[in-house]
């Protein structure tokens, strides 16, 4: 359930379907659906159980949000909360300016006095709370004066027009109020529009209402990275005509995390949210290849210090990391370079706990929707190449040492060997999966 909503039953004496599609909406407003950690499934029955009603009213409400785009219904996942991507975000916010803009340069030549004066008011009376971090009060404020700008221009169109946009840029605007000091500047740029009103003078108004949506715009574009690494792959499968088969890049790190913190409830909750793949495309599904694990893929599906942990933990296996620049001037780890094997070692514990955790990553792999890679040093459990790394200088040959023939033979024929034993388990479980029609890489999974 992604959204904690405080629902009483509710009696039948008024026109049921329109009351529950209303405090759906609501509690959807109030919830924080760009934060990157908001977990935004919605569970059906949970919903009917707190109202005290059937699940039919539940799910004509829901289809009416879905219409209105805050929903989406996914075959066989279920009904989550609409998260628009960043480019989407940025259109919108664009979008919203050049309506706004004309909206400020209509109401400057229109409005009455008493309604710029009562605007004045209201933003007065709401500044207080952005100097006391009240963010949340504030962010609820600073939309109702966005609001106001469209009803001060006397134009049904813009203001219905905007109701379309509204909602997430409710929730756009409440995540970033409380980012980069914004809502201090907030109230000043409130401050000089209402002054630009009351002087009449529509250019500037409309030009200082455009400037304050467009700084949202540049801040979103900047800083907002973690929202457009999320699933953006996707997008590749397009119509059935970019691409047939697309990385789940997100998995290897999913997966790491899962087996070393002992916690899948990411891992679950990004397999909940993964659409079907449309007949004719599929996922293709690794855990590791020539290059590292990258972390870029699970910006917004693990938290900071998750990932964080998880990068511990990985060092002290002998992981190396890779880092870039980002456009602020920090680094950042892009990348984590190990081995499969030594990735998912136990610290002080045998060969078996770590043989184990290695099998069970690959059956889940093997058992999910689309096409299993695994990589040929993940099927013989080698092990971090140090020695590699120090002759090249590359971080990325920790995960590309080059076996000696007679040796790797060695190693296989014994069977007391961990090399030995991977390979044996994994093609045991390849051949299970090879069975079985229902792992058919479109087959239909329930998840």
């Amino acid at each position: 359930m992604a959204i904690d909503v405080k629902l009483k039953p509710v009696s039948i004496n008024f026109t049921l379907k329109d009351h529950i599609y209303d405090v759906l909406r609501e509690s959807i407003l109030k919830a924080d659906i760009y934060d990157a950690d908001e977990e935004l499934r919605l569970d059906e029955r949970r919903l009917a159980e707190q109202l005290g009603i059937s699940r039919t009213p539940i799910r004509e409400a829901l289809a009416r949000l879905a219409q209105d785009g805050l929903v989406e219904i996914l075959p066989r996942k279920g009904v989550f909360i609409h998260r628009k991507t960043l480019e989407e975000i940025l259109d919108m916010v664009v979008t919203w300016a050049a309506l706004e803009s004309m909206a400020a340069h209509i109401a400057a030549r229109i409005a009455p006095e008493a309604d710029i004066k009562a605007l004045r008011e209201f933003a007065m009376r709401h500044s207080a709370t952005a100097s006391k971090a009240e963010l949340s009060e504030y962010s609820d404020a600073n939309i109702k004066f966005h609001q106001a700008i469209f009803d001060l221009s006397g134009s049904p169109l813009l203001k219905s027009t905007t109701d379309g946009l509204f909602a997430h840029m409710f929730a756009v605007r409440r995540r970033a109020m409380g980012e980069n000091n914004r809502a201090t500047h907030s109230v000043a740029d409130h401050m000089e529009i209402i002054e630009a009103l009351e002087a009449r003078d529509s250019e500037l108004a409309s030009r200082l209402v455009r400037e304050h949506t467009m700084r949202l715009h540049d801040h979103i574009r900047e800083r907002w990275t973690r929202l457009a690494n999320k699933g953006e792959n996707l997008a590749y499968f397009g119509q059935r005509d970019e691409a047939h088969c697309i990385y789940n890049f997100a998995l290897p790190p999913l997966l790491i995390h899962t087996l070393i913190e002992a916690d899948c409830s990411r891992l679950t909750r990004w397999l909940m949210s993964m659409p079907p793949a449309v007949l004719g495309t599929t996922y293709f599904n690794f855990l590791a290849s020539h290059d590292g694990v990258g972390l870029r893929p699970v910006e917004g599906l693990l938290s900071s210090g998750e990932l964080d942990s998880m990068v511990d933990c990985l060092q002290l296996n002998g992981a190396l990391l890779s880092w870039r620049e980002t456009a602020e001037g920090d680094r950042s780890i892009y990348e984590v370079n190990v081995s499969l094997y030594d990735a998912f070692k136990f610290q002080n514990a045998d060969v078996e706990t770590s043989l184990a955790r290695m099998i069970l990553a690959h059956a889940i792999v093997l058992g999910l929707e689309g096409i299993p890679a695994i990589y040929i040093h993940s099927f013989l459990g080698t092990q971090n190449d140090v020695e590699r790394v120090e002759n090249t200088g590359h971080n990325r040959a920790i995960n590309r040492h080059q076996w000696d023939k007679d040796k790797l033979t060695q190693r296989l024929t014994d069977p007391a060997s961990h090399h030995a034993v991977c390979l044996s388990r994994l093609k045991a479980l390849i051949q299970i999966r090879q069975c079985q029609p229902a792992f058919h890489p479109n087959a239909t999974q329930y998840t």
